[in-house]
């Protein structure tokens, strides 16, 4: 038995281990605050854990007496999450300590929630789980990602981690399977959670996957609404404060961690799913950067091998996956204790090495002109990197040195490429909006300025009787976005009406930034004050007004690359 206490020293417990009626070894955290009434809740938990009690009212309260009375000489601390606790990294059902630590950390949720454990054999994993990820630029991206975790709190990273998406047959949930091999297994789908159900207990899981890997499986379980506010709380290590029942504001925990997470949907295709005008903003992208992880590599019977490079002599890329998933579930759980031991027993030097390896990777995949959304992008990459080689350096994979380096390299270069690197990610999408909106529209919601067509003629223009048609080129909506016409020298604009830019084109956005960007890029036409973004246009019978006019020049504007 020990006394434990939390890192305040409040909620004195005591820490009973004991053989259920199976013979297995069980441990049950009794609060001595829990024995001030009749004990019923106690005694209720110890026998539904099987620790064999009499019933009888004589035996209960003899057995409530001796619990209030032990008292012992050895102690704990308690924690409500895992991860980095007085120099010993705390997981949920064990504790990695430095040979300096005074006291031991025991973790105080129940660990039966998360898939943290081990089974197998740690040569076996390497063998047929590890050694295959070599030459797969995904599956020694994801592995190096599950190191990466316990390296947060020392390099300085802020949480958040990457959602791997693909179609179904593309190994995206062999890859994750595999990288959660490196921390546990066990559960219905190995060490993945699932998203539906963390969303349901959000802050239980991931105070249990602090400092460490968050696996999560198909985004597209959970709800659209509720996907922009999840992946946030998750990669900020924070949800709402909450009171408590005296109406005191209760601490809030906090956490950090690396999610790994697969889907057929990026998070920002599943919030547009919405009925609303949410949209996901560049700070939720790079809190969960999206990556393709279909390398599209044709393989044997000219098919697409997914998310492999190479399968290592297996006859199909199907083979080689399921060969990785049987692998991954029967031997699991052994790399990352080895992993902490080892870092832990040359801190020092190991985060000296990871910040030089950071420093390398970065130096190496950054260019000239690279915005800042696409730096922040490349440091988490780095750190995925810098975890890959440290788990080589310290022969916890049996990877050559440069091996996890070359594969964040390349897929922070396909991400790079996707989410732009000269321009940030809300200027690139104002203009891709604006785009849109006209591709869609330009027919049904602009009307023509011409003198030969007055504005009353305009409004007619749908019941006009032309077989019941409307003129070629007219507006055929009462919805009306604004005007078209021509300029000589510019070519054809478009005028947009400012209420409808700003409540509903860019609905969800900084309206004046996202003018200020497409002026920025040349295609906003303004006949004003300097600094000004509007442009004053006279409409036949009705006067001067003002509008946002942006030229025809954005239709053939390279807005999927960078512009500049």
């Amino acid at each position: 038995m020990t006394l434990a206490r939390d890192e305040d020293g409040l909620e004195w417990s005591l820490v009973l281990d004991f053989r259920d009626m199976d013979g297995r070894i069980k441990r049950e955290i009794v609060g001595r605050s829990e024995l001030a009434g009749e004990g019923v809740d106690v005694r209720r938990r110890l026998m539904g854990a099987g620790l064999p009690i009499a019933t009888g009212r004589s035996a209960r309260e003899r057995l409530q007496s001796l619990l209030g009375m032990m008292v012992t000489s050895e102690r704990a601390r308690l924690v409500s999450s895992s991860g980095w606790k007085h120099g010993i990294y705390v997981m949920p059902h064990r504790s990695i300590g430095a040979a300096s630590a005074t006291e031991s950390v025991i973790f105080r949720g129940r660990a039966g929630g998360t898939y943290h454990g081990d089974a197998g054999d740690y040569e076996e994993w390497r063998r047929l789980v590890a050694a295959p990820m070599a030459g797969n630029a995904v599956g020694v991206f994801a592995m190096s990602a599950a190191f990466a975790g316990p390296l947060m709190r020392d390099l300085g990273a802020e949480g958040g981690g990457f959602h791997l998406r693909g179609g179904s047959s593309t190994a995206k949930t062999t890859v994750l399977t595999a990288a959660g091999s490196v921390c546990g297994g066990g559960g219905p789908i190995g060490f993945l959670q699932t998203w539906r159900n963390t969303d349901n207990a959000l802050e239980a899981v991931a105070l249990a996957h602090n400092d460490g890997l968050l696996a999560l499986d198909e985004l597209r379980a959970l709800s659209p609404e509720a996907a922009g506010a999840a992946a946030y709380a998750l990669a900020t290590g924070a949800t709402k404060g909450r009171l408590s029942a005296s109406a005191e504001l209760r601490t809030r925990p906090s956490w950090r961690v690396m999610i790994l997470s697969t889907g057929e949907l990026s998070l920002s295709d599943l919030i547009r799913l919405t009925r609303s005008k949410d949209k996901a903003y560049a700070g939720q992208e790079l809190r969960l950067i999206d990556i393709s992880v279909d390398m599209e590599v044709i393989g044997p019977g000219g098919k697409s091998m997914g998310a492999w490079h190479t399968i290592h002599g297996a006859e199909t890329p199907a083979a080689f996956s399921d060969a990785i998933k049987a692998a991954s579930g029967k031997h699991y759980g052994h790399a990352l204790p080895l992993f902490i031991e080892r870092y832990i027993g040359q801190r020092s030097e190991m985060r000296e090495a990871a910040e030089e390896l950071q420093s390398a990777f970065l130096a190496q995949v950054l260019v000239e002109g690279d915005h800042g959304q696409a730096r922040r992008g490349a440091q988490r990459f780095a750190l995925v990197a810098a975890a890959g080689e440290l788990a080589a350096l310290l022969d916890v994979v049996p990877w050559q040195r440069g091996e996890a380096t070359r594969a964040c390299a390349i897929l922070f270069k396909r991400w790079a490429a996707a989410f732009g690197r000269e321009s940030i990610r809300e200027d690139r999408e104002a203009l891709i909006r604006v785009r849109g909106f006209i591709e869609r529209y330009e027919g049904s919601r602009f009307r023509w300025l011409r003198d030969d067509v007055s504005d009353a003629e305009s409004y007619a223009v749908e019941a006009a009787e032309r077989d019941g048609k409307p003129r070629e080129g007219e507006a055929r909506s009462l919805d009306v976005a604004g005007y078209k016409g021509t300029r000589e020298g510019v070519g054809l604009i478009y005028h947009f009406n400012p209420e409808f830019v700003r409540s509903e084109l860019f609905a969800g956005m900084d309206a004046s930034a996202a003018l200020k960007a497409i002026k920025d890029a040349g295609f906003l036409v303004s006949n004003g004050e300097a600094g000004r973004l509007t442009n004053k246009v006279s409409v036949p019978g009705v006067g001067k007004r003002n509008f946002y006019s942006i030229t025809g020049g954005i239709m053939e504007a390279d807005l999927h690359g960078d512009y500049g």
